[in-house]
């Protein structure tokens, strides 16, 4: 082989791979991308299977429509896994993440939009998180049959509320929620429905 043909042969091989590179990098993007919706809608077909329109359905729909929104962000690797790494997905265990590192849940994908716009999704999504909390928690009781049942069984609720009607304003939000650990108590009951509907159930009509 000539020495011109060599030049243009590894040239070839250059840009060659470059081309593959570019290739995989987007492919790790996309894949990036969508992969907490893609979580979330497994568990989602898991819960229309079992026609389970519950709290733990409305909590699915709200991160889903949140983490559509947020195309330009995702949960960091080690926080997907625990999430995810059953492939059905856990609508408890990602807000109990959120709720746990709030803006550093999340790393950005500056290919997909610049950083200080997914920033700005990511601050919009944090902010909203007490809303989030509170409209999850109130389909968690109109799910219970009745209140008795509700603060006997899940009494930590009803202290999590009070923290927050006493201490919001006076406390940050994450210091609110976590004071004796009963954000997590909370999810970790509810995250058990046979437990929750096994000492709740509903009264059959």
């Amino acid at each position: 082989m000539k020495r011109k043909e060599r030049r243009t042969f590894w040239v070839f091989l250059v840009i060659l791979s470059g081309i593959i590179t570019s290739s995989n990098t987007y492919s790790d993007v996309q894949t990036d991308r969508y992969r907490v919706t893609r979580c979330l809608g497994r568990e989602e077909l898991k819960l229309h299977r079992t026609k389970e329109e519950n709290y733990n359905y409305y909590l699915n729909q709200t991160l889903q429509t949140y983490f559509v929104q947020m195309d330009g962000v995702t949960l960091k690797d080690q926080y997907y896994t625990k999430a995810c790494s059953d492939r059905k997905g856990n609508s408890f265990k990602i807000l109990e993440i959120v709720l746990t590192h709030f803006e550093r849940s999340f790393k950005y994908l500056p290919e997909v939009k610049s950083r200080e716009f997914n920033k700005a999704l990511v601050l919009e999504f944090v902010q909203e998180l007490p809303n989030i909390l509170n409209r999850f928690l109130l389909h968690v009781k109109k799910n219970a049959p009745n209140v008795q049942c509700l603060n006997r069984y899940v009494p930590e609720l009803k202290r999590l509320e009070q923290n927050i009607l006493d201490l919001q304003g006076h406390l940050p939000f994450k210091k609110v929620i976590w004071k004796d650990n009963l954000i997590q108590k909370v999810l970790k009951k509810l995250d058990d429905q046979d437990y929750f509907y096994k000492k709740c159930p509903v009264p059959k009509k």
